[in-house]
């Protein structure tokens, strides 16, 4: 989802997954494990709306 709108995995440190993206300052950190709490997936979709503004 965060790559298909334009953010790239900058590194992994442990078992989380850092993105970023050229438009944005902030990084995302994403933990890699299953199932995907839903805080997660709100911030994920909270900084692909920052996007669209």
């Amino acid at each position: 989802m965060l790559e298909s709108a334009g953010f790239t995995l900058v590194r992994t440190k442990g078992s989380h997954h850092i993105f970023s993206h050229p438009r944005q300052r902030r990084l995302l950190v994403v933990p890699y494990r299953r199932p995907l709490l839903p805080v997660y997936v709100r911030k994920a979709l909270e900084a692909i709306d920052e996007l669209a503004d």
